[in-house]
């Protein structure tokens, strides 16, 4: 007799609880019902995927672009300097950020005369390439990281904008620590008439009038980034 009551309670109370959830409410309700009858508590997933990410402020004085541009008769290369940016790191790994580039800092490295120097210097920011003067900056935002073959390798892919025109990109890139500090660094081929910098470029202009003035649209560029001590 006492086996048959206790399997009545048992019938009522599975009864109670089936009506209670399949009474309307809303998914999450429902969801957080369900795991306490299983004894289980809810926990944020918000805050539990993303507790262990830091946003870490870059160090300028350490933080730079290297540029190499190639025509017909050489070559020339420089910098450009970051003018601020966060990193945001879970564990060890960079899983977004967001720089901004200092368009009036493009340096040559290259050239020795002073004069030529300042010459190559000005063209560049003029309106046959980047016209610093209505964009005085860029941006670069990253929106996916994807863990690589080693723990210090990451490949990142983000939003580039240049002289007001956006285009994503992907690289590869590397993560090491040095005491508090991050740094990463990172190598990415781009094709400069994306962003409209079409000065004697072979897709816009015929390759046989420029002859020697023709220059490549490929810009290879090199990242390096640190953030500051924590």
């Amino acid at each position: 007799m006492s086996c048959a009551l206790k399997k009545v309670e048992y019938t009522l109370d599975s009864v109670t609880i089936w009506r209670f959830l399949m009474r309307p409410t809303r998914p999450l309700t429902l969801l957080a019902y369900a795991l306490t009858v299983l004894g289980f508590s809810v926990v944020s997933v918000s805050q539990s995927a993303h507790a262990d990410v830091r946003k870490l402020e870059i160090d300028k004085e350490k933080s730079v672009v290297q540029w190499l541009g190639k025509k017909v008769s050489g070559q020339h290369n420089g910098t450009l300097n970051i003018k601020s940016g966060t990193v945001s790191l879970d564990g060890e790994q960079i899983v977004g950020g967001s720089f901004v580039l200092d368009m009036n800092t493009i340096a040559n490295e290259d050239i020795e005369s002073p004069k030529w120097k300042a010459k190559l210097e000005e063209h560049l920011k003029s309106n046959d390439f980047f016209n610093i003067a209505k964009f005085p900056e860029g941006t670069f935002e990253i929106t996916k990281s994807e863990p690589g073959e080693q723990p210090s390798d990451v490949l990142l892919t983000g939003k580039l904008t240049v002289k007001g025109l956006t285009f994503p990109i992907t690289f590869p890139a590397k993560v090491t620590k040095t005491g508090d500090s991050y740094e990463a660094s990172g190598k990415v081929t781009l094709d400069r008439t994306k962003w409209e910098i079409k000065y004697n470029s072979g897709k816009w202009y015929d390759p046989a009038q420029l002859g020697d003035k023709l220059i490549y649209d490929d810009i290879e560029i090199e990242v390096r980034v640190a953030t500051k001590q924590m």
